[in-house]
């Protein structure tokens, strides 16, 4: 009697350099000291005082390769007073628990966490009513947008 292993092939799929990953999330964030972003929510609204600095960033979750961002106030594109960074971590998973008596699985998904930053962005009266306009783009992928309606309170 011969025994024998069954043998069976496992598909890799190979990019080539061409692989993308679709942006999960795009959302604004003004004057809030946030470091983590699991479960902010996207703002419609955008509040300053006028003339006061305030920071404020674009954050895009995801996306492979990393996203290109642009952001407009208004008609006007601030993208260049707005300093850029990423950062690629694991991304979390909720079937990845270890409190669930399983170990972690040895190979995880990295996702890009993608932000555009200005710590002292100061609004006008002139603003207000406007919006601020942050979109993401992976290259060959539809770009990913949202908006938050600028309210400027005078002093």
């Amino acid at each position: 009697m011969e025994i024998g292993h069954k043998h069976t092939a496992t598909k890799t799929k190979r990019c080539g350099g061409r692989c993308s990953a679709p942006i999960d999330r795009v959302f604004v964030v003004v004057g809030e000291m946030v470091t983590n972003y699991d479960g902010v929510e996207p703002r419609r609204d955008a509040v300053f005082i006028e003339n006061r600095p305030t920071q404020t960033r674009c954050v895009a979750d995801g996306g492979y390769p990393a996203p290109d961002m642009t952001l407009h106030v208004a008609d006007r594109d601030v993208t260049n007073a707005f300093a850029f960074s990423q950062q690629l971590q694991f991304a979390d998973d909720d079937d990845d628990s270890v409190d669930e008596g399983r170990p972690p699985r040895a190979l995880r998904r990295l996702s890009y966490v993608t932000e555009r930053r200005h710590d002292a962005l100061r609004l006008t009266a002139d603003d207000d009513g406007k919006t601020i306009d942050c979109v993401a783009t992976v290259a060959g992928l539809a770009a990913n947008n949202t908006s938050a309606h600028i309210t400027v309170h005078c002093e």
